[in-house]
């Protein structure tokens, strides 16, 4: 598991033990071992093994860098691969061996590449395949034997295409699709078959599209598609079954949309959806019920929120995650992995020496029931009954069982298997059951004292022999019983126990259970149980024979059992 999860702070390992609210995806406490940045981290791709990183920066982790660079998933040390570009790496596309990078470089790889290359995923070498882009290259997707690219270039591929191109993945030459924008084209991605094209245009294929496009990916045309942006759109991405831009825009899909908005797929309508973003959307992702917000706004979804903001997808409602980020030029990149969330730009996080580049380990959760009578106990408060917990990634926690007095713990299931302590690694969401049953009555030979006789004399208690079960304490406990003069019941005592000892008192007749108590031991290792069964049950075990057990449990958790017979009449 790589240790980008695993070497987070062990506090971490539990984060509540009890019930909970709706629960967050990632922890807001980022992973100890993410290498800083001396400048801008401006895209993040996980790759094979490894993370990969792009931006301004010429130095991380303490390694010189220049614009590019591998993060070892299981150390979190920069490793030896060093493409060593000469300007701003914007994008990274991994497809098998091959990384494709895009940007305003002129040489990487040891080559000199304009904009857009491919490099060997082990040696970070460029490859044969040069596209030679006239201008920066921003975003690219790859399908099939096709990789489309947006950007400000006017000619790549051999070819003049204005901001939007599609390149051929063997030759790197352009083919014919060509949507002809007029500006600016900051991102692209394929959805169902249809290119979403974003940026800063006012036409593109063939008709007028303020700023936001659906294209057809084999001629190139606008589709009718058409939610008209008011400024430009830097990103945009599918969640919840829409498509969600995030910009600079106060109007998009016919509403007042302030820099974020939820666009249906079949008309470009904006739906009710609106979080309200006081600033620039730079970077999206969605997983699930939440998109990912990171730019330079100080408020988004109804809450003060800086630079980084989780959303919900069905209300627009700020989540109560909130990871103590300050900005110092906002973030220009927000990426969901396997393992957990990227985000990168210019900032730093309250209480974590980590700058511009920063992980925040996935959750899972851990769902621990009880059967019976009994507690579970981990790095959290103790659990009685249903609890939820989530976890870090990775993390392993180690549940304990403890029974109640009078049970005995009968084992795991779920995660967890048998009697002794459960290890739980969490690499997904996990449950386990322990079950508690009623412990039998045991522990050596019965006193002749138990043999149904005549009672004694109510006001003369009588001590009793104990029959106990071998244990590691020697016991001079003695054992009394005396009917109460003016009421209902009996009381038992037991004397020479240790302080602290608890003990379980249980008490029946003829006619089924009469009563039972549980107490715990004074000072001088003394119990005192008052026995008071209800008047039916009390007329009815004066009338034959009662049988009081009791199980001393002491502070080390050893136990010893004994039981008394006796008659009232």
């Amino acid at each position: 598991m790589p240790a980008f999860t695993r070497l987070c702070l062990l506090a971490l390992a539990m984060l509540l033990l009890g019930a909970s609210p709706a629960q967050a995806a990632f922890s807001e406490t980022p992973s100890t071992i993410t290498p800083s940045a001396n400048g801008a981290i401006r895209v993040v791709v996980p790759g094979d093994g490894v993370t990969y990183v792009g931006g301004d920066f010429t130095q991380i982790g303490g390694v010189a860098r220049n614009h590019i660079a591998a993060i070892d998933n299981a150390t979190g040390a920069v490793t030896s691969w060093n493409p060593n570009a000469s300007n701003i790496v914007y994008e990274i596309l991994v497809s098998g061996s091959t990384v494709y990078v895009g940007g305003l470089f002129t040489t990487v790889g040891g080559q000199a590449r304009n904009r857009i290359a491919a490099l060997d995923s082990s040696t970070g070498l460029a490859t044969a395949w040069d596209p030679n882009a006239n201008a920066q290259v921003y975003s690219m997707v790859r399908d099939g034997s096709t990789i489309y690219t947006a950007g400000q270039f006017t000619t790549i591929g051999g070819q003049v295409r204005n901001r939007f191109a599609a390149l051929d993945v063997s030759t790197g030459l352009a083919t014919a699709w060509n949507p002809n924008a007029n500006n600016t084209g900051n991102r692209i991605v394929l959805e169902g078959g249809v290119l979403y094209a974003a940026g800063n245009f006012t036409s593109v294929g063939g008709q007028s599209r303020n700023r936001i496009a659906a294209l057809d990916p084999v001629t190139g045309l606008a589709t009718a598609w058409d939610p008209n942006a008011s400024s430009g759109i830097n990103d945009i991405v599918l969640g919840g079954g829409a498509l969600h831009p995030g910009g600079n825009f106060t109007t998009i899909g016919g509403q007042a949309r302030n820099r974020s908005a939820a666009l249906a797929l079949s008309t470009g309508l904006a739906t009710s959806w609106d979080p309200n973003v006081n600033n620039t959307v730079h970077a999206l992702d969605a997983e699930g019920s939440t998109l990912y917000a990171g730019g330079t706004f100080t408020t988004a979804g109804g809450q003060s929120r800086s630079g980084l903001a989780a959303i919900g997808i069905a209300d627009g409602l700020a989540t109560a995650w909130q990871p103590a980020l300050t900005m110092s030029g906002g973030l220009r990149e927000v990426k969901i992995t396997d393992e957990g969330l990227w985000v990168g730009g210019l900032f730093t996080i309250t209480g974590s020496s980590t700058t511009n580049l920063a992980f925040f380990p996935r959750l899972h959760d851990l769902s621990v029931t009880v059967t019976g009578s009994g507690s579970v106990a981990g790095s959290g408060p103790v659990c009685s009954a249903t609890c939820s917990s989530q976890v870090v990634r990775g993390s392993t926690v180690t549940l304990t069982a403890t029974p109640a007095a009078g049970q005995r713990f009968t084992g795991w299931s779920g995660a967890c298997t048998g009697t002794g302590s459960c290890s739980v690694t969490m690499s997904a969401a996990k449950s386990v059951t322990a079950a508690f049953a009623p412990a039998p009555d045991s522990g050596g030979t019965t006193p002749t004292e138990t043999t149904p006789a005549p009672a004694p004399t109510p006001t003369a208690p009588q001590p009793a022999p104990v029959a106990e079960e071998p244990s590691p304490v020697k016991l001079t406990t003695t054992l009394t019983i005396s009917r109460l003069r003016l009421a209902r019941g009996f009381t038992v005592v037991l004397d020479g126990a240790k302080p602290g000892s608890l003990v379980s008192v249980r008490a029946r007749s003829g006619a089924g259970a009469l009563v039972r108590d549980a107490v715990r031991a004074d000072g001088k290792g003394r119990f005192r149980v008052v026995m008071r069964p209800t008047k039916k049950r009390w007329r009815a075990a004066k009338r034959g024979t009662i049988t009081v057990r009791v199980v001393l449990t002491r502070p080390d958790g050893s136990r010893t059992r004994m039981h008394r017979a006796f008659r009232l009449m």
